[in-house]
């Protein structure tokens, strides 16, 4: 089975490379986003990053840019993902409401950085920039003149910005020129789609897992082997715990190791990540919307009854 994942760096004002764009990719042949439910996408792509072809492999040492829309960003995604060097970016459909807002102040709290996708100014957008790091305008689609203001009103902020859709040297120059900090498109290069090869877990040990994984509380032999049963899991486990992001001092070689090293509320989030995906590939971008919507609902209106969402 293909795990696909693209990139495309981002550079600096010395072309230098400064990050990494992870982006989504159904197909090897097709090097360009399919209309994926965004939602499905990221989950996507933090699974086949961090659980197969390891985001090491993919970055380095380099930031790691990936696109969060309001559900993955409301349901804390990132967890999983490197404070040190991770940007959380905003499609521009996220709407700066309450929860929005103060979603990105935790994550700035807890070391995360937040980036805005291409940004124009509109309703709210001020509230966003609040809250941001940097903020990321696609040169194609907004004047040169409002371009040269935007960008120093941002800095004047304390903003990085960063020109997206850079095709030619001319508009290379005449960015660097106008100020801004960091560089993408394809003058530099086109997103590079990076292959990988996993057995596919089966479905109903997703199910499973994923049904032991709501109880009260986690039953640590049932799950050790609901996992062992599945060699694409134990896989994942094992490659998830010993990778560069937890930086173990001696390397995890049994699954039940590996469970007690995450405790109940990472192992919680590790059987979302190595589960959700594999379970809804083959459903409907529209079901998967509504499932997240209802799960939504549920926590919010579990929080309103006083429920501890912590267990």
């Amino acid at each position: 089975m293909d795990v696909l994942v693209a990139r495309q760096a981002i550079f600096d004002r010395d072309r230098r490379v400064y990050g990494y764009e992870l982006l989504f990719r159904s197909t090897v042949e097709q090097n360009e986003f399919d209309g994926t439910e965004a939602g499905l996408a990221t989950q996507q792509v933090l699974a086949n990053s961090l659980l197969v072809i390891g985001l090491e492999n993919l970055v380095g040492s380099n930031k790691v840019f990936v696109n969060f829309g309001r559900g993955p960003l409301l349901q804390g995604w990132h967890a999983a993902l490197p404070r040190a060097n991770t940007v959380i970016e905003l499609l521009e459909t996220v709407e700066p409401d309450n929860e929005v807002l103060a979603a990105c102040r935790n994550l700035r709290e807890q070391g995360y950085q937040i980036a805005l996708d291409d940004f124009v100014f509109r309703p709210g957008s001020e509230r966003l920039l609040d809250v941001a790091n940097i903020v990321k305008i696609e040169i194609q689609s907004v004047p040169r003149p409002e371009q040269e203001l935007l960008v120093r009103s941002l800095k004047a902020r304390g903003l990085q910005v960063i020109a997206e859709r850079v095709e030619t040297r001319e508009e290379f120059e005449w960015a660097r020129e106008a100020a801004y900090d960091y560089f993408q498109g394809f003058f530099f290069a086109r997103p590079l789609t990076v292959r990988s090869r996993q057995i596919p877990a089966g479905k109903l040990h997703c199910l499973r897992l994923l049904q032991e994984a709501q109880r009260p509380e986690l039953d640590f032999d049932r799950l050790e082997s609901l996992i062992l049963e599945d060699v694409s899991l134990s896989y994942q486990l094992l490659r998830y715990v010993n990778s560069p992001l937890f930086a173990l001092s001696s390397t995890i070689r049994s699954i039940r190791q590996a469970l007690l090293y995450f405790g109940e509320s990472e192992l919680r989030k590790w059987i979302a990540l190595a589960t959700l995906a594999r379970a809804a590939e083959d459903k409907p971008s529209e079901l998967i919307r509504h499932s997240l919507l209802r799960a939504r609902f549920c926590e919010s209106v579990a929080r309103l009854a006083g429920a501890d969402l912590q267990q």
